[in-house]
């Protein structure tokens, strides 16, 4: 079970991408910054499962974040950082369910975002690559998740994972 779910299906907002000048060994330094409204979102829940749907939808926001240096005929650094807060506004308690649960009234027409509360994910992804050769390169990157749902009606969840993955990279 992955303890970390999100989506913007539809988000908008400003951002900014700043190049400095390339001076002696440094061949590329770049900053990325972007802010978004989440109009409509959804994340994982951890209590709300519904004919096949364990998340929840809701409205909030999200930052983004990319450092990007790259060094003559050494490599590269890539940071990536994001975090997500997302609210659902419209949610049931378990009580407020039983006609749904025993069958007298039809989940289909639950009229519910999921569970009522709100949900912070963020997501750090470091990545270094070192050039091997004309075209290759060793490439190490990970991943650290980070999530913290309050719920309204039920125990709050934190939830911790990562990941590291290595390998070698070709550039065309």
């Amino acid at each position: 079970m992955t303890p970390y779910r999100i989506s913007e299906a539809a988000s908008f907002g400003p951002g900014f991408v700043m190049q400095m000048p390339q001076v002696g060994a440094l061949d590329k330094l770049e900053q990325r910054v972007f802010l978004s409204g989440i109009l409509l979102g959804g994340t994982k829940s951890d209590y709300f499962n519904v004919i096949e749907r364990d998340y929840n939808m809701g409205c909030g926001y999200s930052i983004k974040s990319k450092t990007h240096l790259e060094l003559k005929n050494f490599g590269r650094f890539i940071t990536n950082v994001s975090f997500f807060h997302l609210f659902t506004w419209k949610g049931y308690e378990t009580k407020d369910l039983i006609g749904y649960a025993n069958g007298t009234e039809d989940l289909h027409y639950l009229n519910v975002q999921g569970d009522r509360g709100n949900a912070r994910l963020l997501v750090i992804n470091p990545l270094i690559e070192i050039d091997l050769g004309k075209n290759w390169a060793a490439t190490i990157n990970s991943s650290y998740f980070i999530r913290k749902t309050h719920y309204k009606y039920y125990n709050d969840v934190i939830a911790r994972t990562f990941e590291i993955r290595a390998g070698l990279t070709y550039h065309l």
